[in-house]
């Protein structure tokens, strides 16, 4: 009694939902008839929505004022840019 099985449950019912939504776009503009500048932008995580990371749960009883508080969460909104020249 009062111990944690070892079953495993594929999915993980244990934890919420992950939302990542990822977007791309791109333009090619012709500046001669054989070089093109094209520019760019990348963004992941567009809305910036986080889960919590399992393994940073703080179980250790030995500490009660962090039991059962989440640590770390999952990667914030990133975006890049970039530009390419054709010729």
């Amino acid at each position: 009694p009062f111990v944690i099985g070892n079953t495993r449950v594929l999915p993980n019912v244990r934890t919420c939902g992950y939302l990542n939504e990822s977007t791309s776009i791109r333009k090619i503009f012709t500046i001669h008839e054989n070089i093109k500048f094209e520019f760019g932008m990348d963004a992941f995580n567009v809305f910036n929505r986080h889960h919590w990371i399992d393994s940073s749960l703080a179980t250790s009883l030995s500490s009660p004022q962090t039991f059962g508080e989440y640590t770390t969460a999952s990667n914030p909104r990133n975006i890049q840019l970039h530009a390419k020249i054709q010729f």
